[in-house]
Protein backbone atom coordinates (compact mmCIF):
# COMPACT_ATOMS: atom_id res chain seq x y z
CA UNK A 1 0.00 0.00 0.00
CA UNK A 2 2.89 2.61 0.60
CA UNK A 3 4.57 1.95 -2.71
CA UNK A 4 1.20 2.60 -4.62
CA UNK A 5 1.07 6.13 -2.45
CA UNK A 6 4.65 6.40 -3.00
CA UNK A 7 3.85 5.80 -6.70
CA UNK A 8 1.28 7.64 -7.08
CA UNK A 9 2.59 10.72 -5.41
CA UNK A 10 5.69 10.37 -7.70
CA UNK A 11 3.26 10.33 -10.78
CA UNK A 12 1.49 13.60 -9.74
CA UNK A 13 5.22 15.18 -9.10
CA UNK A 14 5.86 14.07 -12.82
CA UNK A 15 2.51 15.72 -14.13
CA UNK A 16 3.30 18.75 -12.42
CA UNK A 17 6.62 19.23 -13.40
CA UNK A 18 5.57 18.71 -17.31
CA UNK A 19 2.61 20.74 -16.93
CA UNK A 20 5.13 23.65 -15.16
CA UNK A 21 7.40 23.95 -17.78
CA UNK A 22 4.93 25.44 -20.92
CA UNK A 23 4.30 28.24 -18.16
CA UNK A 24 7.28 29.05 -17.53
CA UNK A 25 8.60 28.78 -21.11
CA UNK A 26 5.70 31.48 -21.65
CA UNK A 27 6.49 33.43 -18.49
CA UNK A 28 9.90 33.80 -19.88
CA UNK A 29 9.30 34.50 -23.60
CA UNK A 30 6.74 37.29 -22.01
CA UNK A 31 10.09 38.71 -20.05
CA UNK A 32 12.03 38.47 -23.14
CA UNK A 33 9.56 40.79 -25.40
CA UNK A 34 9.11 43.22 -22.56
CA UNK A 35 13.08 43.89 -22.32
CA UNK A 36 13.35 43.69 -25.83
CA UNK A 37 10.85 46.59 -26.13
CA UNK A 38 12.62 48.34 -23.32
CA UNK A 39 15.58 47.97 -24.66
CA UNK A 40 14.28 49.27 -27.95
CA UNK A 41 12.69 52.14 -26.58
CA UNK A 42 15.32 53.55 -24.25
CA UNK A 43 17.68 53.00 -27.56
CA UNK A 44 15.24 55.63 -29.39
CA UNK A 45 15.23 57.92 -26.81
CA UNK A 46 19.10 58.32 -26.25
CA UNK A 47 19.49 58.75 -30.10
CA UNK A 48 16.56 61.32 -29.91
CA UNK A 49 18.24 63.36 -27.30
CA UNK A 50 21.38 63.12 -29.58
CA UNK A 51 20.15 64.58 -32.80
CA UNK A 52 17.78 67.27 -30.99
CA UNK A 53 21.26 68.07 -29.70
CA UNK A 54 22.79 68.04 -33.56
CA UNK A 55 20.04 70.51 -34.68
CA UNK A 56 20.26 72.78 -32.13
CA UNK A 57 24.06 72.95 -32.03
CA UNK A 58 25.71 76.81 -31.41
CA UNK A 59 28.42 75.90 -34.11
CA UNK A 60 29.78 73.34 -36.22
CA UNK A 61 32.33 72.15 -33.72
CA UNK A 62 29.38 71.41 -31.55
CA UNK A 63 27.49 70.14 -34.04
CA UNK A 64 30.57 67.70 -35.17
CA UNK A 65 31.01 66.41 -31.36
CA UNK A 66 27.13 65.07 -31.52
CA UNK A 67 27.31 63.48 -35.07
CA UNK A 68 30.14 61.89 -33.82
CA UNK A 69 28.74 61.04 -30.45
CA UNK A 70 25.94 59.47 -32.76
CA UNK A 71 27.81 57.33 -34.90
CA UNK A 72 30.11 56.07 -31.80
CA UNK A 73 26.60 55.33 -29.59
CA UNK A 74 25.26 53.62 -32.45
CA UNK A 75 28.52 51.25 -32.15
CA UNK A 76 28.36 51.06 -28.68
CA UNK A 77 25.40 49.61 -28.93
CA UNK A 78 25.99 47.58 -31.85
CA UNK A 79 23.27 47.78 -34.10
CA UNK A 80 22.39 48.38 -37.39
CA UNK A 81 19.32 50.77 -36.59
CA UNK A 82 17.29 52.00 -33.90
CA UNK A 83 14.69 49.21 -34.24
CA UNK A 84 17.27 46.47 -33.83
CA UNK A 85 17.42 44.37 -30.78
CA UNK A 86 21.11 43.31 -29.85
CA UNK A 87 20.69 41.07 -26.65
CA UNK A 88 24.41 40.28 -26.08
CA UNK A 89 25.29 44.99 -26.00
CA UNK A 90 25.51 46.02 -22.17
CA UNK A 91 22.25 47.76 -22.44
CA UNK A 92 20.37 44.99 -22.92
CA UNK A 93 22.37 42.53 -20.17
CA UNK A 94 22.10 45.67 -17.80
CA UNK A 95 18.11 45.30 -18.50
CA UNK A 96 18.24 41.63 -17.40
CA UNK A 97 19.99 42.83 -14.01
CA UNK A 98 17.88 45.99 -13.47
CA UNK A 99 14.71 44.00 -13.80
CA UNK A 100 15.97 41.53 -11.36
CA UNK A 101 15.91 44.59 -8.64
CA UNK A 102 14.00 47.09 -9.78
CA UNK A 103 11.09 44.55 -11.94
CA UNK A 104 8.38 45.28 -9.23
CA UNK A 105 8.64 49.38 -9.03
CA UNK A 106 6.33 51.28 -9.98
CA UNK A 107 6.92 54.90 -9.30
CA UNK A 108 9.78 57.30 -10.59
CA UNK A 109 13.48 55.38 -11.60
CA UNK A 110 16.39 56.76 -13.29
CA UNK A 111 19.42 55.23 -14.56
CA UNK A 112 22.71 56.78 -14.96
CA UNK A 113 24.72 56.17 -16.91
CA UNK A 114 28.07 57.43 -16.40
CA UNK A 115 31.90 55.90 -15.47
CA UNK A 116 33.77 56.08 -12.88
CA UNK A 117 37.66 57.96 -14.11
CA UNK A 118 40.78 56.92 -12.70
CA UNK A 119 43.59 54.81 -12.77
CA UNK A 120 41.26 52.76 -14.95
CA UNK A 121 37.76 53.28 -16.50
CA UNK A 122 35.24 51.81 -14.31
CA UNK A 123 31.86 50.73 -16.38
CA UNK A 124 29.21 51.97 -13.98
CA UNK A 125 25.41 52.29 -13.73
CA UNK A 126 23.52 54.08 -11.10
CA UNK A 127 19.94 53.47 -10.63
CA UNK A 128 18.27 56.39 -8.42
CA UNK A 129 14.74 55.70 -6.99
CA UNK A 130 12.71 57.61 -4.14
CA UNK A 131 11.55 54.83 -1.20
CA UNK A 132 8.15 56.31 -0.33
CA UNK A 133 8.28 53.67 2.79
CA UNK A 134 11.57 54.81 4.36
CA UNK A 135 11.57 58.33 2.55
CA UNK A 136 15.26 57.92 1.40
CA UNK A 137 16.54 58.27 -2.37
CA UNK A 138 18.18 54.75 -2.64
CA UNK A 139 21.30 54.55 -5.10
CA UNK A 140 22.54 51.59 -6.50
CA UNK A 141 25.86 50.97 -8.13
CA UNK A 142 26.07 48.51 -10.59
CA UNK A 143 29.50 47.66 -11.98
CA UNK A 144 30.59 45.67 -15.18
CA UNK A 145 33.03 42.70 -13.96
CA UNK A 146 33.82 39.98 -16.37
CA UNK A 147 30.96 40.79 -18.59
CA UNK A 148 28.61 40.60 -15.84
CA UNK A 149 26.77 43.36 -14.40
CA UNK A 150 26.54 43.19 -10.33
CA UNK A 151 24.89 45.28 -7.59
CA UNK A 152 28.57 46.03 -6.20
CA UNK A 153 27.61 48.80 -4.20
CA UNK A 154 24.16 50.65 -2.66
CA UNK A 155 23.40 53.17 -0.30
CA UNK A 156 20.19 55.34 0.98
CA UNK A 157 20.28 59.54 1.22
CA UNK A 158 17.41 61.17 2.92
CA UNK A 159 15.29 62.38 0.86
CA UNK A 160 14.95 65.78 3.14
CA UNK A 161 18.04 66.28 2.29
CA UNK A 162 17.65 66.16 -1.11
CA UNK A 163 14.06 67.30 -1.57
CA UNK A 164 15.37 70.28 -4.00
CA UNK A 165 17.64 68.41 -5.92
CA UNK A 166 15.35 65.56 -6.35
CA UNK A 167 12.18 68.05 -7.55
CA UNK A 168 14.45 69.62 -10.17
CA UNK A 169 15.35 66.58 -12.13
CA UNK A 170 12.59 66.90 -14.80
CA UNK A 171 12.01 70.56 -14.91
CA UNK A 172 14.80 71.25 -17.52
CA UNK A 173 17.74 69.85 -19.31
CA UNK A 174 20.77 70.58 -17.33
CA UNK A 175 23.71 70.95 -20.50
CA UNK A 176 26.30 73.81 -19.89
CA UNK A 177 27.76 75.10 -23.35
CA UNK A 178 30.72 72.53 -24.87
CA UNK A 179 33.93 72.04 -22.28
CA UNK A 180 32.26 73.78 -19.43
CA UNK A 181 30.59 71.22 -17.80
CA UNK A 182 31.61 68.73 -15.26
CA UNK A 183 31.42 65.65 -16.56
CA UNK A 184 34.81 63.94 -17.78
CA UNK A 185 32.40 61.09 -19.36
CA UNK A 186 29.75 60.75 -21.58
CA UNK A 187 26.69 61.22 -19.11
CA UNK A 188 23.01 59.73 -20.12
CA UNK A 189 20.63 60.13 -17.75
CA UNK A 190 17.41 58.00 -18.31
CA UNK A 191 14.03 57.96 -16.44
CA UNK A 192 11.97 55.29 -16.26
CA UNK A 193 8.25 54.60 -14.95
CA UNK A 194 5.97 51.55 -14.71
CA UNK A 195 8.57 49.64 -17.77
CA UNK A 196 8.67 53.35 -19.81
CA UNK A 197 11.05 54.93 -20.84
CA UNK A 198 9.47 59.02 -19.80
CA UNK A 199 13.33 60.50 -21.78
CA UNK A 200 17.05 59.78 -22.24
CA UNK A 201 19.41 63.33 -22.06
CA UNK A 202 22.53 62.32 -23.34
CA UNK A 203 25.05 64.23 -22.13
CA UNK A 204 29.07 64.80 -24.18
CA UNK A 205 32.10 64.93 -22.15
CA UNK A 206 32.30 68.77 -20.28
CA UNK A 207 28.47 69.69 -20.73
CA UNK A 208 26.52 68.78 -17.61
CA UNK A 209 26.32 71.65 -15.90
CA UNK A 210 27.66 71.99 -12.22
CA UNK A 211 24.42 72.30 -10.82
CA UNK A 212 22.61 69.98 -12.16
CA UNK A 213 20.75 68.18 -9.80
CA UNK A 214 22.68 64.53 -11.00
CA UNK A 215 25.89 66.11 -10.07
CA UNK A 216 24.43 67.27 -6.91
CA UNK A 217 22.66 64.16 -5.66
CA UNK A 218 25.33 61.40 -7.92
CA UNK A 219 28.24 62.86 -9.64
CA UNK A 220 29.94 64.94 -7.00
CA UNK A 221 29.37 62.97 -4.17
CA UNK A 222 30.94 59.84 -6.01
CA UNK A 223 34.12 62.19 -7.04
CA UNK A 224 33.94 63.05 -3.20
CA UNK A 225 34.00 59.68 -2.36
CA UNK A 226 30.59 60.48 -0.08
CA UNK A 227 28.83 58.13 -1.37
CA UNK A 228 29.71 53.93 -1.54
Amino acid sequence: MKKSKSKMKYKIQIWMIFFAMPVVAIAQKIELRRTDSVFVSWNKATIKSIENQIKTASDKQAEILYLNEDSAFKSYLDIDNVAMINRKSLRYTFLHTFNFYYGNCSGDIYIVEANESGEKIRICNYVLFLDTITNTIDIGRFGLVNGKWIRDADTKVKFDDLYSEWSKLDKEKWMDTVGHGVNEDIVIVTKIKNADIMYSDFYSEGILRKDSPINNILLRRVRDRKLF
